[in-house]
Parts: structure tokens; sequence; C-alpha cells
């Protein structure tokens, strides 16, 4: 960057002693409008200035693949090696394509499980590789928007404007790997809110008179709390009926942090939060990414699957499906040995 000083490390010793011991002043980092802010890369590890943000980042990665947790992914990295091997033996050419499998047979599914590496790796690897394509440009060319910030508000049809165009693209793709994992996680969160199982919660009563936004409630007053509609309310959800699990996300929501979480609402409030609020929450997404995990819940033989707005709900304390009735089929043969090999141990 003109006007900018800068200094070229070639010894070991001034390396070690400038980067490690004097990291707390010579850790940050200095990157490109063009490739932090428009190419969508302000949340990357690699460029996030050091800071709270930077060092939570860090420790989640140590508990994953820190020296003490290295050995235990072994089996998944001799696996996939394994492969290579075979896909080695018979290959004549470039290499590069077999190797960037192997890497995305091993990371994938450490982070976000075997399921989404099998249903989607490939698009998370084409993903990938297109966005490092950009990630090169962006830092092997001069591009006047890093200094003259203002040029972002060009059109992208404009003559001269590629920078925003790779931008607009190379974001695009973080968001698909950024968002893509989460969907089903989304989907439960957003049927939590859907069709909550408890339209309604016991009312709390106040012992006190008192007072809120103008009304009077005076000492012994039932308190409802109406779960049902704070889940729904139009004013906060837009289009409440509508199932849309990107609502929660901010990339496709720009209000989406202000949104209540459906969990926060459904185990009450104050000194009655049911005391069970974690459990319940950790059973439940357990038992949800398991089944999903492990089979196609399917209608019974002969039957037609059920259209969500259909569906009759009982009207009691508990807002519950009527009639609902399913078989759980393992998805593959990985599923059916899962099942297996519990069923062995248990």
């Amino acid at each position: 960057m003109p006007g900018m000083n800068m200094a070229i490390i070639n010894s070991y010793d001034i390396a070690q002693e400038l980067l490690s011991k004097r990291a707390n002043i010579n850790s940050g980092r200095k990157v490109g409008y063009m490739a932090l802010h428009l190419m969508g890369n302000e949340r990357n590890l690699s460029f996030i200035q050091p800071g709270a943000t930077h060092q939570f980042m860090r420790k989640l990665l140590r508990r994953g693949i820190g020296p003490s947790r290295i050995a235990t992914h072994n089996h998944l990295i001799e696996t996939s090696v394994a492969s290579l091997m075979l896909t080695l033996k018979d290959l004549r050419g470039s290499p590069a394509s077999a190797l960037m499998n192997t890497m995305g047979s091993i990371v994938i599914p450490l982070t976000y499980g075997d399921e989404m590496w099998k249903t989607s790796g490939q698009e998370f690897l084409d993903w990938n590789a297109e966005s490092m394509t950009y990630i090169n440009l962006a830092f092997s060319r001069f591009w006047m928007v890093d200094v003259f910030h203002f040029l972002r508000f060009v059109p992208s049809w404009f003559p001269g404007s590629e920078f925003k165009r790779i931008g607009q693209r190379n974001t695009y793709l973080i968001n698909l790997i950024r968002t893509q994992p989460y969907k089903r996680t989304l989907e439960l969160y957003e049927a939590l809110r859907w069709r909550p199982s408890a339209p309604v919660g016991l009312p709390h009563v106040s012992t006190e008179d008192d007072t809120i936004n103008g009304y009077f409630l005076p000492k012994g007053t039932l308190i409802g709390q109406n779960f049902r509609f704070m889940l729904t309310d139009p004013k906060v959800y837009g289009d409440p009926e509508t199932f849309r699990p990107e609502r929660f996300l901010p990339e496709h929501n720009p209000d989406a942090e202000a949104l209540p979480d459906p969990g926060s609402i459904l185990f009450g409030f104050g000194m009655r939060v049911c005391p069970g609020m974690y459990l319940a929450d950790r059973t439940g997404f357990h038992i949800a990414a398991s089944t999903l995990s492990l089979f196609e819940v399917l209608p019974l033989e002969g039957q037609p699957a059920p259209k969500p707005d259909e569906v009759k709900y009982s009207t009691s304390a508990f807002c519950l499906p009527l009639g609902f009735e399913c078989r759980f089929v393992p998805r593959d043969e990985r599923a059916r040995n899962m099942i297996n090999a519990l069923s062995m141990n248990l």
C-alpha cells in the first residue's frame, strides 16, 4: 500500500523475537478493502484483528483440532488418505482435484458431520475452489477501491468495475459456505417457532400493584403468557405463518439478530423459567439431529405425505399433530451399520 512502512523478515531468530515473543504488539492484520469488505471476509479468522472474537474462535478450534484432540480424528484421516492412495494408483494427470477431495473428505465431516459431506460435499468443494480463485485475485492485483473506498458505490455494470462483480460473487459463495451447514438446525429452530407444542404458559400472579405501558395491574392479577402469539406476532416476524428458517440468518434478514429466541419464550420468564431448559434443549436437539441423520421419516406404506398446511392439531394444553403416523427408514448402509452398532452397545 503506498505510504505504508514495511519490513521483510528473512531471519528465523528475528521472526521468533518479533512475531512470537512480541506477539502482543505484532499480530495485527492489514487487509485491503477489496478482500475484506467487498468480498465478505469480515468473519474470516485469518483476517480478524486480535481481540476477544479472535481469541474465542481460536479457542474453539483448539478444542476441536488442537494437540490434545487431534488423535481422536486419526480414523477419519487414515480412511480418507487410504481412499486417496487408491485414487492415485490409477491417476494420470494433475492430482490437484484428488488432493482437494481428500482434504474436503476430512475437513467437512470433521466440522459438520458425515451427512453434510455425503449430501453436499462436492458443492462445498466447488464453492471453496471458486472462492479461493477470487481470494488469489484480490491479493495478487492492485485494486483502486483499496485506496478510494467510495468506489464501492460504482454499479457492477460500469466499465472497470470488475472488482464489484468479483466481490459480489465471492460474498455469495461465502454466505453459501457459512449457512448451508446450519439449514437443518435452522429448520428445527423455525419448527419450534412455527408450531409451538405449548401455545400458552402457566400464568404468573402479581403479588403487588404494578403498571406496564400505562396499564394498571392490581395485586393478585393473573398474568398469562400467549406463547403462540409471541412466536407468530406479525410485527416481529412479518410473515409468521410462512415456514422460513432463513429468517434467523442476518444474510437473509437484516433484523435477524433482533428476533427473539423461540426457546427463551417457550421455557418461560424470570423466576419461573423452566429449570430443565438446558437439559430439554440439549436432549431435543440430539434427538432431532440424530433422527434426521439416520432416518428418512416417511408416511406409512400406501399413505400420502401430509401437507403441513392441512395438518390438524389438538386444542388442549399441548398443541400436537392429530393422527400423525409414520415410519423410520434407515437412510443408507452406513446408517444401518450405525444403528446395528448402537443395538450391540445397549
